[in-house]
């Protein structure tokens, strides 16, 4: 996508089918043959960086209020509540949250956090990076998605329908 005066446009667009069986549920299955289909888009689109979406089965998407505080305490608090909430352990996983809300009236801070296994992020990590694709951020699915399509001032609640093949995946942003 590209910015434009009013609006984001689409710059580049392209589409490869990635063999079956080649990934099953975000799991990478064959990275042989997935890794030829990155390299090949990227030829192709002469692409050198890319923002890797994490597949939504294998990613954790939760939102939780803390007392308001610095961003590195709140970062803080989130780890020490983290397996509290998402069924990984901390250790084992990547993580990072967004400040979404803060109420100074309540002294609290609602925040976004987003979460996938070390083992899956490291694994897309390897083949953009084998492809001559640089990883600039990781996102889960939805974020990426109401990200593409939301404008950012967007002030009224929006719902996303993503109906694919064999998948439908509703988003939204709230605010």
């Amino acid at each position: 996508l590209t910015g434009t005066p009013n609006a984001r446009a689409v710059e580049r667009f392209g589409e490869e089918n990635i063999p079956n069986g080649a990934i099953l549920g975000g799991s990478i299955q064959d990275t042989v043959a997935v890794g030829k289909v990155i390299s090949a888009f990227q030829k192709k689109h002469n692409l050198s960086f890319a923002r890797i979406s994490c597949p939504e089965k294998k990613s954790y998407l939760l939102e939780l209020s803390f007392p308001l505080a610095s961003p590195e305490d709140l970062r803080m608090a989130v780890e020490s509540r983290f397996e509290e909430y998402v069924p990984l352990k901390r250790e084992e996983s990547i993580f990072d949250f967004d400040i979404i809300e803060v109420s100074e009236k309540q002294k609290t801070a609602r925040v976004q956090i987003s979460a996938v296994s070390k083992v899956i992020a490291e694994a897309y990590e390897t083949l953009f990076k084998n492809a001559g694709i640089t990883p600039i951020a990781f996102e889960i699915e939805s974020q990426a998605l109401v990200r593409a399509v939301v404008p950012e001032d967007e002030s009224n609640v929006v719902l996303v329908v993503d109906m694919g093949k064999k998948k439908t995946t509703f988003a939204g942003k709230l605010k």
